[in-house]
């Protein structure tokens, strides 16, 4: 059996970048001084526009384990795309360029994959600010790690562990996974998205238990600027996961779901209501796609919601209607 003592084993980082020079450097040598040696580091340039690109170019000269490709600006989901194409490991990883990861980062989660014949293994995360920078030391921390069938991986993402379960940093990945799988081009909550297509695939992960992955909580993120109408990616991830777990009977991932899935479909509704630069087709194709939405819930809600829940919708829906009626109103 392989191990990672052996160091046979390839290993695929795929690192976006788009403006990060402040980051960048500490992001790459956090990946070239890995203890686990055999990495392919695969840097994409996505159309930068400060000295990100440069520090690639840099580094490509320092390390042969180093790749960089030059695009276009096309977004995440395209570049980390282009990273998969492009990549050769048998193992696949992807961290962020304005994050940072452990010396043990791949040691630890390959370890985990090997010993456990597993394709898919996770670490736990820890949020770093500017002025805050750190590097846990695991050396008392429990290093127990857990085998999860499918199901319980899923129900990782209504517990505390919501943010490791499905981002799709701080994982590590066997080739085979991505095989006919790409990140949803166009698209914000991509990790969202997709998580539920790898865990789909999988019968069991592994879950390391120790801080491997280091991430900032950068507030010039998409998911952290205004609120815009691309939010509603959130909703369309949701959508997808409540019919796989609804083809599968998993009746109680099912009804977690669907909670989040109302309480989520309020929220976006509350803050589309306070957003002033609506144009009317915009609106109209906002009304049609609640409407969507609260016949999809009207369907199940007989049988899957409780009497709280049940309240809750009916009185969302009632408010929704009045708000459309007026609306329609307005425009004549």
């Amino acid at each position: 059996m392989k191990t990672c003592s052996d160091q046979t084993i390839l290993v695929s980082v795929i690192v976006p970048i788009y403006n990060v020079e402040q980051y960048l450097e500490h992001c790459i040598l956090s990946l070239v001084n890995q203890n686990y040696k055999l990495l392919e580091i695969i840097l994409i340039d996505d159309g930068s526009t400060d000295s990100s690109g440069e520090i690639c170019e840099k580094w490509l000269q320092k390390d042969s384990r180093i790749h960089v490709i030059h695009k276009k600006n096309e977004g995440l989901s395209a570049a980390r795309n282009t990273g998969i194409v492009n990549s050769h490991g048998e193992f696949i990883t992807f961290v962020d360029s304005d994050d940072y990861v452990h010396k043990d980062y791949i040691n630890n989660l390959l370890d985990a994959c090997l010993k456990n014949k597993v394709k898919l293994a996770i670490g736990k995360l820890l949020a770093v600010t500017d002025d805050n920078p750190t590097e846990w030391n695991y050396d008392n921390e429990s290093s127990e790690n857990e085998i999860l069938s499918k199901e319980e991986l899923f129900l990782q993402l209504f517990s505390s562990r919501n943010v490791e379960t499905v981002v799709a940093c701080g994982k590590i990945y066997h080739r085979s996974l991505w095989k006919d799988l790409r990140f949803p081009l166009g698209r914000i909550h991509e990790d969202a998205i997709i998580v539920q297509d790898i865990f789909n695939q999988i019968q069991d992960a592994a879950w390391v238990n120790r801080i491997l992955y280091y991430y900032r909580s950068n507030l010039n993120s998409i998911t952290q600027k205004k609120y815009n109408l691309q939010r509603l990616d959130e909703l369309y991830a949701y959508e997808r996961r409540l019919s796989l777990f609804h083809q599968n009977k998993w009746q109680m991932l099912f009804q977690k779901q669907l909670y989040v899935y109302l309480s989520r479909i309020i929220y976006h509704y509350q803050m589309i209501t306070k957003m002033n630069n609506i144009t009317k087709i915009e609106r109209n194709e906002i009304f049609k796609l609640y409407n969507k939405y609260l016949s999809s819930i009207s369907k199940i809600n007989k049988t899957s919601l409780d009497l709280k829940h049940k309240v809750k919708f009916n009185f969302f829906r009632v408010y929704f209607l009045i708000k459309q009626k007026l609306a329609v109103h307005d425009q004549y």
